[in-house]
Parts: structure tokens; C-alpha cells; sequence
């Protein structure tokens, strides 16, 4: 309704209307997408819950890490500026083969990859959140 009514000012050379309209079809969008929408898409695609149960599990000397596109957003949710790139399988094997413990934020099926790989010596999960899974090479 709103584009329709900016249309017909616009159409009538009332640019005052057409940029109110805007303006108002902005103020009636925004509070259900920040209420509805954005927390569900949260829950998806950001890394937060995981991000924050490392910052709870993980000492300071515990290495992190993160697939690369992930990586930003571990470091600022943990609060840790070193988060390492497991994203290349063969990185993420060796991250995984250290003998100290490590944290890992990854896809499923890059975790499910591990499993197969590893066998009974796989990281193993500690939290899910969406597509997204943390774990751990040594018991807690």
C-alpha cells in the first residue's frame, strides 16, 4: 500500500508524500522484522550461542577455531581476537590432531567429515546451534 501511495505522490509531483510514505512504510517494517524475523535467521546463521559457550568452556590458552567465512563473527562473540582457519579439510585435520585441546565452530557436515575420517577419535560435539556445531578434541 505504501509504494502504491508513494507512486501517486510521485505521480502528482509531491515529493514531500512520496518521501513521507517512505519514511512510514520504514517505521511499520522495522519492528516486526527485528521481533520476528531476525531472531529466527539468528538462530540459522549466526554463530552466537556457539561463540559464547566457547568463551564459557574454553581456557585462555585454548586454541580456537573457525571455518574462515565464520571466523569474524567466533572472535567477536568469544571475545578472542585469535581464531584459527580450519576451513580447508587438511587444516581442519591437524587442528584437530594436536595433543592439547582445541575448540572447533564448524558446518554439520564438515563435522560429519571428521567423524568419518577420525573414526572413535573424532572431536567430539558439545553444543548445536542451526547448521552449525561446536567441538572439542579432548574430554572437558
Amino acid at each position: 500500500l505504501c509504494v502504491l501511495a508513494a507512486y501517486r505522490f510521485f505521480k502528482r509531483g509531491q515529493f514531500l508524500g512520496v518521501f513521507s510514505v517512505i519514511a512510514l512504510s520504514v517505521v511499520l517494517i522495522i519492528p516486526p522484522v527485528t521481533v520476528y524475523i531476525f531472531p529466527t535467521i539468528e538462530e540459522y546463521e549466526s554463530r552466537k550461542a556457539l561463540s559464547l559457550t566457547v568463551k564459557e568452556l574454553a581456557l585462555p590458552d585454548e586454541a580456537i577455531g573457525a571455518e574462515c567465512d565464520h571466523r569474524r563473527g567466533v572472535a567477536f562473540y568469544s571475545g578472542r581476537v585469535a581464531i584459527e582457519d580450519i576451513h580447508p579439510p587438511e587444516n581442519r585435520s591437524e587442528f584437530f590432531k594436536r595433543n592439547e585441546r582445541v575448540w572447533g565452530v564448524m558446518k554439520i557436515r564438515h563435522y560429519e567429515q571428521l567423524q568419518e575420517q577420525f573414526g572413535e577419535k573424532a572431536p567430539k560435539e558439545i553444543s548445536r546451534s542451526g547448521k552449525h556445531v561446536l567441538v572439542t578434541n579432548l574430554p572437558i
